[in-house]
Protein backbone atom coordinates (compact mmCIF):
# COMPACT_ATOMS: atom_id res chain seq x y z
CA UNK A 1 0.00 0.00 0.00
CA UNK A 2 1.28 3.46 -0.92
CA UNK A 3 1.18 6.45 1.37
CA UNK A 4 1.52 9.77 -0.48
CA UNK A 5 1.06 13.26 0.95
CA UNK A 6 0.11 16.28 -1.18
CA UNK A 7 0.27 19.87 0.07
CA UNK A 8 -0.64 22.98 -1.89
CA UNK A 9 -1.11 26.66 -1.14
CA UNK A 10 -1.99 29.77 -3.12
CA UNK A 11 -2.12 33.50 -2.42
CA UNK A 12 -3.45 36.39 -4.47
CA UNK A 13 -3.24 40.15 -3.91
CA UNK A 14 -4.90 42.97 -5.86
CA UNK A 15 -4.47 46.73 -5.74
CA UNK A 16 -5.73 49.51 -7.95
CA UNK A 17 -5.87 53.27 -8.18
CA UNK A 18 -8.23 55.56 -10.07
CA UNK A 19 -7.31 59.03 -11.32
CA UNK A 20 -9.83 61.57 -12.56
CA UNK A 21 -8.07 63.02 -15.61
CA UNK A 22 -10.82 65.61 -16.12
CA UNK A 23 -14.62 65.91 -15.67
CA UNK A 24 -15.40 63.15 -18.17
CA UNK A 25 -12.34 60.83 -18.17
CA UNK A 26 -11.04 58.46 -15.48
CA UNK A 27 -7.98 56.24 -15.68
CA UNK A 28 -7.64 53.10 -13.55
CA UNK A 29 -4.38 51.21 -13.04
CA UNK A 30 -4.17 47.92 -11.18
CA UNK A 31 -1.82 45.09 -10.36
CA UNK A 32 -2.58 41.52 -9.31
CA UNK A 33 0.04 39.19 -7.84
CA UNK A 34 -0.57 35.42 -7.65
CA UNK A 35 1.61 32.75 -6.05
CA UNK A 36 0.96 29.01 -5.97
CA UNK A 37 3.07 26.18 -4.63
CA UNK A 38 2.82 22.46 -4.05
CA UNK A 39 4.73 19.52 -2.66
CA UNK A 40 4.32 15.75 -2.98
CA UNK A 41 5.94 13.31 -0.56
CA UNK A 42 5.75 9.71 -1.77
CA UNK A 43 7.13 6.31 -0.89
CA UNK A 44 8.85 6.43 -4.29
CA UNK A 45 11.43 9.18 -4.79
CA UNK A 46 10.47 9.44 -8.48
CA UNK A 47 6.94 10.51 -7.45
CA UNK A 48 8.09 13.15 -4.94
CA UNK A 49 8.91 16.79 -5.53
CA UNK A 50 7.83 20.37 -5.24
CA UNK A 51 7.07 23.31 -7.50
CA UNK A 52 5.96 26.91 -7.23
CA UNK A 53 5.07 29.76 -9.56
CA UNK A 54 4.57 33.52 -9.30
CA UNK A 55 2.77 35.81 -11.76
CA UNK A 56 2.18 39.56 -11.94
CA UNK A 57 -0.77 40.82 -14.01
CA UNK A 58 -0.93 44.56 -14.68
CA UNK A 59 -4.27 46.09 -15.70
CA UNK A 60 -5.26 49.48 -17.13
CA UNK A 61 -8.52 51.02 -18.20
CA UNK A 62 -10.14 54.29 -19.21
CA UNK A 63 -13.77 55.30 -18.68
CA UNK A 64 -15.21 58.33 -20.38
Amino acid sequence: MRSDTVQQASTGLWMDSTLAVNDWLRATLGLRADQIGGRVDSDLAANSGSADAFMLSPKAGFVG
